[in-house]
C-alpha cells in the first residue's frame, strides 16, 4: 500500500493512503507545481497544498525492491 505523509509548519499531519481501486495501475500521485503540491487519488480528485505551509513530505511507494 503506498502512502504519503505531509508534515506541516504547524506540525500537523496530513496523511494520504491508497485505498485500492480495481482495474489495476490505479494509484495516490503527487507532483509539485509552483507553490503547490498536488495529491491525486485513485479516483481523479485532487488535493492542492500550498508549498509555504509545508515543512517536510515522506512517500512509501509500498512495493518491494530486489537488490
Amino acid at each position: 500500500m503506498r502512502s504519503i505523509r505531509i508534515t506541516m509548519k504547524d506540525k500537523t499531519v496530513r496523511e494520504f493512503r491508497e485505498c485500492g481501486r480495481s482495474g489495476g495501475g490505479y494509484t495516490i500521485t503527487m507532483r509539485s507545481e509552483p507553490e503547490f503540491l498536488v495529491i491525486t487519488n485513485e479516483w481523479g480528485e485532487q488535493t492542492w497544498i500550498p508549498s509555504a505551509e509545508i515543512a517536510e513530505v515522506n512517500a512509501d511507494p509500498g512495493r518491494s525492491t530486489w537488490i
